[in-house]
């Protein structure tokens, strides 16, 4: 979650000012963890390894989610 929270942090620093790319950085890292760790939690609880096909299908309701954030981010920003 920190790597993305970086990589937010810099990309939104060249269309906004420091405290708002600071905001959605910490957004990121925050959105970032809660995401992966519910799947994580999920996939633990309910014995998925990467070999089932439902494994494919939660990381692709995950991926949504973290592309979701980012929509939301450039909505926020602009």
């Amino acid at each position: 979650a920190g790597d993305h929270a970086i990589g937010t942090f810099i990309v939104a620093l060249l269309f906004v000012g420091i405290l708002p790319a600071l905001s959605i950085a910490i957004a990121d890292f925050v959105l970032h963890f809660i995401i992966d760790y519910a799947k994580r939690r999920y996939t633990l609880a309910k014995n998925i390894k990467q070999s089932n096909s439902k494994f494919w299908y939660i990381q692709s309701i995950d991926q949504i989610a973290h592309y979701s954030c980012y929509f939301v981010y450039v909505i926020i920003l602009i």
